[in-house]
């Protein structure tokens, strides 16, 4: 059953959840569905975070003389999946201890670390 707020001339109720009172806090109401840290939220990160990985080692093909569009996907990929990784992972309650987050972080470092300083000895 919904509880409705008073009404007032000219204005319809507002309808409420049951069970949510008018003097519940947005802080009492954040502490009773806080997400919990799990193995499970960690998990994709880490996945992420080691796709990045290894799709920046992909970009890395020209060396051994794949083509030009294998090192682009590679590189783009990386981004991708190392913002996504840091996404997934800094949405985790202690994201100091997340693998996935670094993972991605570190990959974020090396391609565009490693592409300035191509083009500054270029």
């Amino acid at each position: 059953m919904e509880a409705s707020s008073p009404t007032r001339v000219g204005v319809p109720p507002v309808p409420r959840k049951a069970g949510v009172r008018e003097t519940d806090s947005i802080h009492s109401i954040h502490e009773r569905t806080r997400v919990q840290d799990s193995p499970i939220g960690r998990r994709p990160s880490l996945s992420l975070g080691i796709l990045a990985l290894l799709l920046w080692a992909l970009s890395w093909s020209w060396v051994v003389g794949f083509g030009v569009m294998v090192v682009r996907v590679g590189e783009i990929g990386a981004i991708v999946a190392g913002v996504a990784a840091v996404v997934v992972g800094a949405r985790t309650s202690r994201p100091v201890n997340d693998v996935g987050l670094w993972c991605g972080a570190v990959t974020l470092v090396l391609v565009f670390a490693l592409n300035i300083l191509g083009v500054l000895l270029a």
